[in-house]
């Protein structure tokens, strides 16, 4: 999975030159019980420097694309600051990505997620490089996948 970062003084365009992808770091899943079907979670983190550097500056995060590999919805959950810590914020609330989750005719297709569609989300976090003693870092993303289908 790559994350698609668009610098603030671009066009929101997917063909504009000024669009850059930057590799971040995509954590195995991890399954929540060991019977299946069950929910299973990725966490997605972005190395600031990194991000920085390729974007030329601040970063801000306007879409995040991917090919679906058999998830029928998804939820995302963004690391951010709050007075009592670092929390979870659920940005993204089942999204569905399959029209059926038994059928295979939309399993492997190709997503784009924008931003702007997320709720409570900060597209500037990252390239924050702040984290705490769980080792992520505030901005990272953690993508809950869901497929009932055994």
């Amino acid at each position: 999975m790559a994350a698609r970062v668009i610098p603030v003084t671009s066009p929101k365009n997917d063909n504009d030159e000024h669009n850059i992808q930057f590799p971040c770091r995509c954590d195995a899943p991890l399954k929540a019980r060991s019977d299946e079907p069950c929910p299973v979670h990725q966490d997605i983190t972005f190395d600031a420097e990194s991000v920085i550097k390729a974007a030329g500056g601040a970063p801000r995060l306007d879409a995040i694309s991917f090919r679906n590999h058999y998830v029928a919805s998804i939820s995302i959950q963004q690391r951010q600051a709050r007075p009592d810590g670092l929390v979870w914020v659920p940005v993204l609330r089942e999204k569905h990505l399959m029209r059926d989750a038994h059928c295979e005719d939309d399993a492997q297709s190709s997503i784009t997620l924008e931003t702007s569609d997320f709720t409570d989300f900060d597209p500037g976090l990252c390239g924050v490089s702040a984290g705490d003693d769980e080792g992520l870092p505030v901005g990272s993303l953690r993508f809950r996948l869901r497929q009932p289908s055994p």
